[in-house]
């Protein structure tokens, strides 16, 4: 019924070469022990080698006397069915075939695990395959009132196999021998080997076929058994073994489909992974031809491993046989994504999806499954590490992802937007520095059309580009979609995922890239974020201008829009204080000052909206303030946007909140530093206009007095000609930027030392 068929050695036994590989490395010191009664009496100290007897060519421990090497202590043969055990490192204890109880006690650790591996060596070389060797281990104690446990651990030893050819009978049988060889690592490693080397499953496979046809339900629910218990070994070569074929997964979901727990019962796996309807193809992929017995591509492997783990073996097998099960999948899944990266081998697979969302006349049904097709890959993507991912987002966006990602963002099913921002989202997790990679050569279109239309503002019309990079420098369609998505779509979860998208593409690392010299980095990011601001930024804080632009009925929308989402307005406001700090003021200052922009964003805060919304538009208008551009700060005093500031903060001057705490808040800032000539300015300014306000509605805190001083002194010290920028420490501030959209002298702030005389003679004119 069963056979043992222990591991050859390289070397035949009883050869030279074979008789030397055995061997013990040297003698080792040890003290012999023969147990008479209860007692272990002490036969002798000398030195231990494992060698093989010249008369009867079998192995034994020799024990040579320290004092005369030619008296031999002992000598024991390695035969029969002999247990050694190896217990407190230093021990070795067995009984011979005669029932002598012996133990070696050997005076080093070292002597004893040299000896161990001569009995491994002996076992599993073929001579004394029927010896066994044991190692007893301590355990600690369950319970303080236990002592301890005893362990014990099969080294090495015949192992019993089931047949290579198991009949009916034999079912039995094999679910026993199965289940004990688990009970040790080496059996279990052992019965791993067999199963694996013998295709053992193949001979199990064609005995269900048989059974099943001849409705056999005991035999079929004894297959069944046995099948869980090659799984719970927890070994990956197992279930590669299972699924490796089309016949062998087939046969494997056959077994699955019976179970002991509901003998009238019957599964449908087959049925399911034989239905083909539930694959689908967005476009076709070149495999090279297979039968039913050659292995599966990776595609098909991938579906049957997915299905078993979450159906057939869901409630079978414990969490350590599942995440075996996981581990095999997350494998597949580097397959595959290799797979698509290889572009010879796939047929340009790649490509020919992204090249769906060129033409204008595409398939709705495909164009939207070639977005699920990718979500469902890059989902995979995100599992792993992001190094070891690189390559393939990178291969994505040189084939064209992008492309694919505006078309999702401007699907009217939402789950398709989701998916859209998803992909786009893990992209620019793994280097927001990639979607300025661009098209490879053979793909690259022009897709700026792709955009979704959004409402377009006078003057702001995106002109469409001539280059034939898809890439972000030269095409805002990306972003522009984007802005849209965040503007009308109703789902708070995507718009906070859009929200961050934006983001990213705004980082000033978006294109963090190599670039032949320094300057021409330079200059892609700035043509970069200079189409931003013409072609995106209109339409996404369109709001804002019309807050301030001249058309009473465009200001009405814009107030309606923003106490319709106020939360949609907070983030924008938030947007806006992140362009101005990680932009250049060279770059974003133009459009926010001559759009209007700023002042819409401060007078919202006299719209009846929620506090949160105030808040929001009172951290916007410090941060920009904080920038410490000299140029803001005179749009600031030119166009008063401090007037709405004021009126609200009168409104809630007398209350004890945190936006009274942030109006004091912004107040403070500026009189820590108004040594700067921005601050001082500023501060200047407010002591002209508002002084009753500082003087008499603040006069719980000294904020009021404290900013009115720090305007005197800024006055002082601008009539002091020996004051120079240095003193200042504003000299950064004292060069008219060129590209500045307004002049540096406005309303009476000019900063040379001649102006600043000027300057305060003016305000010392309007102060009186």
């Amino acid at each position: 019924m069963s056979q043992t068929a222990p591991v050859a050695c390289a070397e035949s036994s009883g050869t030279p070469a074979a008789t030397d590989a055995l061997r013990s490395e040297k003698p080792r010191r040890v003290k012999v022990y023969l147990l008479q009664g209860d007692d272990w009496l002490d036969n002798g100290t000398g030195y231990c080698t494992g060698e093989v007897d010249g008369a009867s060519s079998k192995p034994c421990f020799v024990v040579r006397s320290e004092l005369d090497s030619q008296h031999v202590l002992m000598q024991s043969f390695l035969e029969g069915s002999i247990q050694y055990q190896r217990q407190q490192e230093t021990l070795i204890v067995w009984t011979d075939l005669r029932g002598k109880d012996l133990a070696l006690s050997f005076q080093e650790n070292d002597g004893c695990r040299d000896l161990c591996d001569f009995i491994v060596r002996a076992q599993q070389g073929r001579w004394a395959p029927q010896v066994s060797l044991y190692y007893v281990l301590l355990a600690p104690a369950g319970s303080p009132d236990e002592g301890p446990r005893e362990i014990t651990e099969l080294i090495t030893g015949p192992v019993a196999y089931p047949p290579r050819e198991p009949d009916r009978a034999a079912l039995a049988a094999v679910l026993d021998l199965l289940t004990q060889a688990a009970g040790a690592l080496f059996s279990r490693l052992q019965m791993l080997a067999f199963l694996a080397d013998s295709h053992y499953f193949d001979a199990l496979f064609r005995l269900f076929r048989q059974r099943e046809a001849a409705r056999d339900l005991d035999a079929v629910l004894c297959l069944n058994d046995i099948v869980k218990a090659a799984l719970h070994y927890n070994e990956p070569r197992v279930v590669a073994e299972l699924v490796s074929s089309e016949t062998r997964a087939m046969d494997f979901a056959g077994v699955l489909e019976y179970d002991r727990t509901v003998p009238g019962l019957r599964a449908c796996h087959r049925q399911h992974l034989q239905d083909r309807s539930r694959l689908k193809t967005v476009v076709h992929v070149p495999l090279p031809p297979h039968g039913p017995d050659d292995p599966m591509d990776p595609f098909r492997r991938d579906f049957v491993l997915q299905y078993l783990r979450g159906v057939a073996l869901a409630h079978v097998l414990d969490e350590p046989a599942l995440a075996v099960l996981e581990d095999l999948i997350l494998s597949n899944h580097l397959d595959i994504l290799a797979f698509l990266q290889d572009a010879p081998a796939n047929g340009n697979f790649l490509a020919r999806l992204f090249a769906l969302y060129d033409a204008p006349g595409r398939p709705q049904q495909q164009a939207r499954d070639g977005v699920r097709l990718v979500h469902q890959y890059v989902l995979v993507a995100k599992a792993f590490p992001a190094c070891q991912l690189a390559g393939f987002f990178a291969e994505l966006v040189r084939r064209g992802v992008l492309k694919m990602v505006k078309h999702a963002l401007c699907d009217p099913a939402r789950a398709l937007r989701a998916m859209g921002i998803e992909i786009l989202t893990a992209v620019i997790d793994q280097d927001v520095a990639l979607v300025g990679v661009p098209l490879a050569p053979d793909d690259a279109d022009d897709s700026a059309d792709d955009a979704c239309p959004g409402p377009a503002r006078p003057g702001h019309t995106p002109e469409s580009s001539d280059s034939i990079r898809c890439n972000l420098m030269t095409d805002m369609s990306l972003t522009l979609a984007l802005g849209s998505l965040l503007l009308n779509d109703p789902d708070p979860a995507l718009k906070t995922q859009t929200y961050e998208a934006i983001k990213s593409l705004l980082c000033s690392t978006v294109f963090d890239v190599d670039f032949p010299a320094k300057t021409d980095g330079d200059a892609h990011v700035k043509s970069y974020f200079e189409a931003f601001y013409e072609q995106v930024a209109p339409t996404l804080f369109a709001a804002f201008i019309d807050l301030a632009g001249p058309s009473e009925s465009a200001r009405q929308d814009a107030e309606r829009r923003v106490r319709a989402d106020p939360a949609l307005f907070q983030r924008l406001c938030d947007l806006i204080s992140f362009c101005c700090h990680e932009h250049e003021s060279a770059i974003c200052r133009p459009f926010f000052t001559r759009s209007g922009a700023l002042d819409g964003i401060v007078r919202t805060l006299a719209l009846d909206v929620h506090v949160t919304m105030k808040l929001a538009v009172l951290r916007c208008f410090k941060s920009l303030i904080l920038l410490n551009d000299h140029a803001f700060c005179c749009y600031m005093i030119h166009n008063d946007l401090f007037a709405p500031f004021f009126a609200f903060f009168d409104t809630v001057v007398d209350q004890d909140s945190l936006v009274n705490s942030l109006c004091l808040d912004l107040l403070g800032i500026i009189i820590k530093r108004s040594s700067h000539d921005s601050f001082g300015c500023l501060a200047v300014h407010m002591s002209l206009r508002y002084r009753l306000f500082l003087e008499s509605r603040i006069s719980y805190v000294s904020t009021g007095r404290d900013l009115l001083a720090s305007a005197r002194r800024f006055k002082d010290r601008a009539k002091d000609s020996t004051v120079t920028s240095v003193d200042l420490d504003q000299g950064h501030c004292h060069s008219i930027h060129p590209s500045s959209p307004i002049a540096r002298e406005v309303n009476g702030c000019n900063t040379t030392t001649e102006g600043r005389q000027a300057n305060c003679s003016l305000l010392d004119a309007h102060e009186g």
